[in-house]
């Protein structure tokens, strides 16, 4: 049973008797001088098997142009851009690289921003699919209806991750971050070992067992360690070449310590047993993360909620809060871009500082202080879903927990100080029951004065717009979507004729091939013609394959199915080019460029409240 106090209040115990799928613990990499969380699984996952929980996405939209030309806080800034890259992911991940015409980045709390980066090892990947090939949320907004909730939370959900590989309760998550973190391989001097190289030497290991079972019988005494030896030598030196050595050192070099390590589930498992917890060591230092769960708000124009997956007693923890710190509020201002001209004659981009057009949507998702500059956002799986109530059934606190804590002796430091990365894992508050809440409940907290004056006045613009416009929303194309899900598209279509609302444009999944010998190479406009061969299956969708689309021509019936022939240009090249064979289900509507809800000129922007009592003085540099 698990006991601590916070704030002076002694809670009750953190369920432990219930099937807790993820916990929030110390990481493998945990040091004293550098502290770091990690996400653990606290039941079994099979391969493919996906996460639970899935998350929201929040587009970075030209977050970075520039980067801050002209700004007396350039240095601050600027570390605060570099730290926030630390967090984001591809745009394309979720299909929201259109978003603006320069940069957008992905920031997705929980699973995608808690488990860590092993660089010899993943466990757990991106499912984009889940993303990309969404349905439509009802009940969130209504289509063509207008709502002060517009443009105020993001159209990005279901973003999904899932096992690669059979993951054992107890062990830490670790994410894949691509080959951007396992350059350099071939440098003589490098001596990191990566993924890359475990891959290598799991494929090796797997031919030492598959030829161990095959000929054990014959093989005795020493003879086992002669043919692992020339085995081992050869492989090695065939696969491994500049880095042979380096195989050679994660590979098992006894008969019986390859029996181990094929037991212990190959190379890496073997090397790195401690990766993997008891479920009483997670009990004891770690929280769980599992207790919340994503569905359509109860409140009017929220959007998405966050719900009670069981039922809790007053005081007792719902979830921890590992916070973000963003060290100047100001950075998430948006405006006009611009070209300039630097001092060495460098012609680039920049903010036009004159014409300001909002804030980033991460803006809504942050915790602040109308005393400070200093924001902080929650990573927690589904606690961004968390929606203001005057009467709500959760409040929050510093966190006292033993292991999963917040360091009180960062109280009294500026935060303009500190070492964003250092600091980050020390920021932790507690999500607290205020009073008894059923399963299936809503969970609510005070968002504070400050936002809740914001949404009243916010609420006065909308009338006034309702009084001038009426309450009609322009059609976007997840509306269409619904509509086109099994419906035909239009093809060929002259621009006053398509049927599409005006903000969106057709984007198709293109993995292509040559055409078949004998069929044409080029059509009547001299554009080379490709053949669409994926993807093929729900679990291939990925964002990269997405690219901008024309359809020209459409093929098939209602019973058959509808393929499609289009025109594309590949990524990196201008030239137009055909593909066909295009099916119905690898076409989506998106909205164009700064066209969608969140960049609706005068969306809600506010950040949630930190109540008073628990912001340090030492962080108020606003106070008069």
């Amino acid at each position: 049973m698990l006991l601590f106090r916070a704030a002076g209040l002694l809670l009750l115990p953190v369920a432990v008797a219930e099937t807790c799928r993820l916990y929030i613990a110390k990481s493998h990499f945990y040091r004293d001088d550098n502290p770091k969380f990690g996400l653990f699984a606290g039941v079994d996952f099979r391969q493919n098997e996906t996460l639970p929980n899935p998350e929201i996405g929040i587009p970075l939209v030209d977050i970075a142009i520039g980067n801050y030309v002209d700004q007396e806080n350039f240095e601050l800034y600027n570390a605060i851009i570099q730290f926030l890259e630390g967090k984001v992911w591809m745009s394309s991940f979720a299909g929201m690289q259109w978003e603006g015409n320069h940069t957008t980045t992905l920031f997705s709390p929980g699973v995608a921003t808690i488990a860590n980066h092993h660089s010899g090892y993943y466990n757990i990947d991106w499912f984009q699919a889940g993303v990309l090939l969404r349905e439509r949320q009802d009940g969130v907004v209504e289509e063509g209806k207008a709502s002060p909730g517009r443009g105020a939370f993001t159209n990005y959900y279901n973003l999904t991750m899932r096992a690669v590989q059979n993951i054992p309760a107890g062990m830490e998550l670790f994410a894949n971050l691509g080959d951007v973190f396992d350059d350099d391989r071939e440098d003589l001097y490098q001596d990191r070992i990566t993924r890359l190289d475990y891959n290598e030497a799991e494929d090796i290991l797997a031919k030492i067992a598959t030829f161990r079972n095959k000929y054990e019988k014959e093989m005795k005494g020493s003879f086992q360690q002669d043919v692992l030896d020339f085995i081992l030598d050869t492989m090695v030196e065939e696969v491994g070449g500049k880095r042979g050595k380096v195989l050679r050192s994660l590979l098992p070099q006894t008969p019986a310590k390859v029996r181990k390590a094929i037991e212990a589930g190959g190379a890496f498992m073997y090397r790195n047993q401690d990766l993997v917890k008891s479920i009483e060591w997670l009990e004891t230092h770690g929280l769980c993360v599992d207790y919340l769960r994503s569905g359509t708000s109860t409140i009017p124009h929220a959007g998405r909620g966050a719900f009670a997956s069981r039922s809790f007693k007053e005081g007792e923890v719902i979830a921890p809060m590992p916070m973000i710190p963003i060290l100047a509020e100001d950075i998430l201002d948006m405006f006009m871009i611009t070209d300039y001209t630097d001092e060495n004659g460098q012609v680039g981009i920049t903010y036009d500082r004159e014409r300001p057009i909002g804030q980033q949507l991460l803006l809504n998702y942050a915790f602040g202080h109308a005393e400070s500059s200093l924001l902080m956002v929650p990573t927690s799986p589904m606690v961004n879903l968390i929606n203001h109530a005057q009467h709500p059934n959760a409040r929050l606190l510093w966190s006292s927990h033993d292991h999963v804590g917040f360091d009180h002796g960062i109280h009294d430091i500026d935060f303009r100080e500190w070492n964003m990365a250092e600091v980050d894992p020390q920021l932790v508050f507690l999500l607290i029951a205020d009073r008894d809440i059923q399963e299936g409940e809503e969970i609510f907290i005070d968002y504070g004065p400050s936002w809740e004056n914001s949404w009243q006045e916010h609420l006065i613009r909308f009338d006034e717009y309702l009084d001038t416009t009426g309450d009609v929303w322009p059609r976007r194309s997840e509306d269409a979507r619904v509509e086109f899900k099994t419906k035909p598209y239009p093809t060929d279509l002259k621009r006053k004729q398509i049927p599409y609302p005006p903000s969106s444009f057709t984007a198709c999944f293109l993995e292509t091939d040559a055409v078949a010998d004998g069929e044409p190479k080029d059509n009547a406009d001299g554009q080379e013609i490709f053949q669409w061969i994926g993807p093929r299956s729900y679990e291939d969708f990925e964002g990269q394959s997405l690219m901008v689309c024309d359809l020209q021509s459409s093929q098939g019936d209602e019973i058959s199915g509808y393929t499609y022939t289009v025109l594309t240009r590949f990524k990196g090249s201008n030239d137009i080019v055909e593909v066909k064979g295009v099916p119905h289900s690898a076409i989506i509507l998106l909205e164009k460029p700064y066209m969608s809800d969140m960049h609706t000129f005068g969306a809600f922007r506010h950040w949630i409240e930190i109540p008073d009592e628990m912001f340090p003085q030492a962080w108020r540099d606003l106070r008069p």
